[in-house]
């Protein structure tokens, strides 16, 4: 029934907007299991697919002004690469591992950026590929690429605005990638694509409030939103790993 799965979509759905803005980053992590909590997670992330599409596109036009072009010359085939491996490692690779591995470093990058200056540089080129790459893959195997690719962004201490658009444009392009891969998995039902639908006024909300609440934040209190987000994301990443492990 509609009341059976509406709420916990509307409030996932919604969250991902927000996080797809660029305001309260890391919470998109949240929006796939809250909504397995009315549909199995395969479906959630059948339904959520199309969703993200439009949300990047939402926020592609509105922060197309404030793009790194060098940041997504080097970061993007890697989250391309790693979208092409979480395809071909889906059998091998249980959705707990990614889980796991993923909250786990942006528990660690959270950590280190907390030390004194000297320490790990987050900002080397191997580290951006890495990141990247684990972004694309995560992002398939379960819509939470959001992390991986925020925590070099944040390292780069980037502009809130260059921040948002930079991973919107990022997005788009690796949810476009994903497209065809859950079609040959036969997840883009006619069902699952008319709930999307239904959801979707409430994602391009999502995405146009966070916009506004970016636009008018101080930088000091964007990362700190930003931040807390990555730590709730992390740790909830591990619990929901080691629940299916």
């Amino acid at each position: 029934m509609l009341a059976d799965w509406l709420p916990a979509a509307i409030a996932a759905v919604l969250l991902m907007g927000l996080s797809k803005s660029g305001f309260a980053n890391g919470f998109g992590a949240f929006a796939t299991p809250l909504m397995a909590l009315a549909m199995p997670i395969t479906q959630a992330a059948a339904v959520m697919l199309p969703l993200l599409l439009v949300m990047d596109m939402v926020s592609v036009f509105s922060l197309r002004k404030s793009v790194d072009v060098a940041v997504l010359k080097h970061c993007l085939p890697a989250g391309l690469c790693g979208v092409l491996l979480g395809w071909l490692l889906l059998s091998v690779v249980s959705l707990a591992v990614v889980s796991v591995l993923v909250g786990a470093m942006t528990l660690c990058f959270l950590l280190q950026r907390l030390l004194p200056a000297g320490g790990i540089d987050w900002r080397w080129r191997p580290f951006a590929w890495l990141m990247s790459a684990l972004s694309g893959f995560a992002s398939f195997i379960c819509h939470a690429g959001g992390p991986p690719m925020m925590m070099y962004c944040l390292a780069r201490n980037m502009a809130p605005g260059y921040l948002a658009g930079t991973s919107a444009v990022f997005f788009f392009m690796v949810n476009a990638m994903k497209w065809p891969l859950y079609y040959q998995m036969d997840l883009l039902s006619g069902g699952n694509m008319r709930m999307a639908l239904a959801l979707l006024p409430v994602g391009i909300a999502g995405v146009l409030l966070g916009v506004y609440l970016a636009g008018h934040l101080q930088r000091q209190w964007f990362y700190r939103v930003s931040y807390a987000g990555l730590l709730l994301a992390g740790v909830k990443l591990i619990v929901d790993g080691a629940q299916r492990w």
